[in-house]
């Protein structure tokens, strides 16, 4: 590509004979998008104006693609504002430019967007052969309105629910809720498309975000129909996750563990997210000493979605909670990770340790959370007279060191909390502890939850647990739940890259991506078999084939070779 680029920039520096044109350009677009060189590509996409050329409309995807990449929101409103000038299908390109508006906090823009979109429908629909009485506005235009392609059909409608669901984002972050359940219920009859799961995601996430938990069982009924309409509907653990932290707002943790056992009983992998909601649920709700805590944690030590959470060493043990949620889910994290140094302090291994250190922060997290944080985590100690000190002595990490002189003899009862039972005795603490755990605990303690494995056999009791029940048969396979999340794993590589470049923090290194090996198709060979007769087939036709060319791919072979 760089010997490429160094001979456009020759030909555009020579004589007029030698001027690239649109061809030309085009060669380069798509290898250096595919390349993941966004600013050569808006760069090369600046020259074609200088050179008085006009891009092809793909190419002006391309130029908003890069934008997004590089979160230049300004840029790709202003090139999608030169395709519709052009008359082009900027439809196709709305989605994109939305969404990096969206990720600027410029949702003024994504409205004034989807208004355009909106308008251009209502003209198109008024222009269409039945006139008005088309039922539904289509923000997407026909084939044949730029290619002359007359197959019918509407190329851009796989972008919709992107457009439709940036607008849901915007009103999500500028807290219109109802707009944006209005939206979602009527998206079938108004744009003829019906919600996506992650429309539903949005939509509950903003219930949340605004303190209004209890809308979200407006949206059970319609979503119940959905899975039962189309199976597998529900294709990842991010819809779950929002409603588990609604029903956990909603002071209701029996319902959150209900949606949470429904994902863990149908065997499907989880990641971090879901756990951290549903510790969050079970601490909001004020279930803080109960045994279901102490399960979803060991469940998710096992299953490794925290990464290396503790990590045990012949000098002491390492915590790491970058990977748990600010709140409950660190406190819980800490509660946890003490319980085992008490189990594993009655060996003899802990007369060798000689540090235990607490990871709170990678310096990845917004202004101000890391500080947070630590000061969460120390006031925790604190309350359990543990001493520590906050170091950063480990780059760009928050951590906590403890000395186990010092913290041995205070965890001995179990911190985990009192009455869990830690081996084989129960905890005696004296009245002392006992008021100075309470503490960590501000809310009165609900009534006793069931286990996680009574959670995944209980019948429902009401209407609202036989709806919670019926999202069961909207979830994917094995299959499709996996690329789910290999894609959601990549975007958050993608988006920790980006914010330890911006920040000027040592990127980490990525592995190469795996291919699956193919499987070789046995019988068949990459070149076509013979003609009736006999002659066989070649990319190009020999000049001395004096035959009809009924087929590009045929040749008369026998005439220039007799020859030779």
């Amino acid at each position: 590509l760089d010997d490429a680029l160094l001979l456009v920039e020759q030909m555009r520096s020579t004589g007029v004979g030698c001027k690239p044109d649109v061809g030309t350009y085009d060669a380069l677009f798509t290898p250096l998008k595919s390349s993941a060189r966004d600013e050569e590509v808006l760069s090369l996409f600046e020259q074609m104006h200088g050179d008085g050329l006009m891009p092809l409309e793909h190419h002006y995807v391309l130029a908003i693609s890069a934008c997004a990449a590089l979160l230049k929101s300004s840029k790709a409103n202003a090139i999608l504002y030169r395709m519709q000038e052009r008359g082009m299908r900027y439809d196709r390109a709305a989605a994109t430019t939305m969404s990096v508006c969206n990720k600027e906090r410029r949702y003024d823009v994504t409205f004034d967007i989807f208004e355009t979109l909106r308008h251009d429908a209502a003209k198109r629909r008024q222009s269409a052969p039945t006139g008005g009485n088309q039922p539904a506005l289509r923000l997407w235009s026909r084939r044949d309105g730029i290619d002359g392609d007359n197959r019918g059909g509407y190329e851009g409608a796989e972008e919709a629910p992107f457009v439709l669901n940036a607008v849901l984002e915007a009103m999500r972050r500028t807290g219109r809720v109802s707009e944006a359940l209005e939206l979602l219920f009527e998206m079938k009859s108004t744009f003829d498309w019906l919600p996506q799961r992650s429309s539903y995601t949005i939509v509950a996430a903003a219930c949340v975000e605004i303190n209004r938990p209890g809308l979200v069982m407006k949206l059970l009924p319609q979503l119940v129909r959905e899975c039962n309409r189309q199976p597998g509907f529900i294709g990842c653990e991010l819809l779950h996750a929002e409603l588990i932290g609604a029903f956990g707002a909603m002071g209701e943790p029996g319902r959150a563990m209900r949606l949470f056992a429904q994902l863990h009983g149908s065997g499907l992998p989880l990641r971090a997210k879901v756990f951290n909601r549903a510790l969050t649920a079970l601490g909001v709700s004020g279930v803080r000493r109960q045994r279901i805590n102490y399960e979803l944690m060991a469940l998710g030590v096992e299953s490794g979605v925290w990464g290396p959470l503790i990590t045990w060493t012949r000098s002491g043990c390492l915590l790491d909670l970058c990977r748990m949620n600010t709140g409950w889910p660190i406190l819980m994290g800490l509660h946890y990770w003490l319980r085992e140094v008490a189990r594993h302090a009655r060996g003899e291994r802990c007369t060798e340790w000689r540090e235990l250190r607490i990871i709170v922060a990678d310096g990845t997290e917004p202004n101000g959370k890391g500080e947070k944080r630590i000061n969460l985590i120390r006031n925790e100690l604190l309350s359990l007279d543990i001493p520590c000190v906050v170091e950063s002595a480990m780059g760009a990490n928050w951590s906590i060191a403890l000395r186990p002189g010092n913290l041995l003899p205070q965890v001995d009862f179990g911190a985990f909390g009192p009455g869990v039972e830690i081996g084989e005795r129960r905890d005696t603490p004296t009245l002392k502890r006992r008021r100075t755990l309470f503490a960590s605990a501000a809310r009165v303690e609900p009534k006793p939850m069931k286990s996680l494995s009574e959670f995944i056999s209980a019948a429902p009791s009401d209407e609202v647990d036989r709806r919670l029940d019926a999202l069961k048969k909207g979830l994917a396979t094995l299959d499709v739940w996996q690329h789910q999340l290999e894609r959601l794993d990549a975007a958050e590589r993608v988006t920790a890259q980006r914010v330890r470049r911006a920040r000027r923090m040592p990127t980490i290194p990525e592995e190469p991506p795996t291919r699956r090996p193919k499987a070789p198709k046995a019988g068949l060979s990459r070149w076509p078999p013979a003609f009736p007769d006999g002659h066989r087939p070649w990319s190009t036709p020999h000049p001395e084939d004096l035959r009809p060319r009924d087929n590009v791919f045929r040749a008369a072979p026998a005439a220039g070779r007799s020859r030779r």
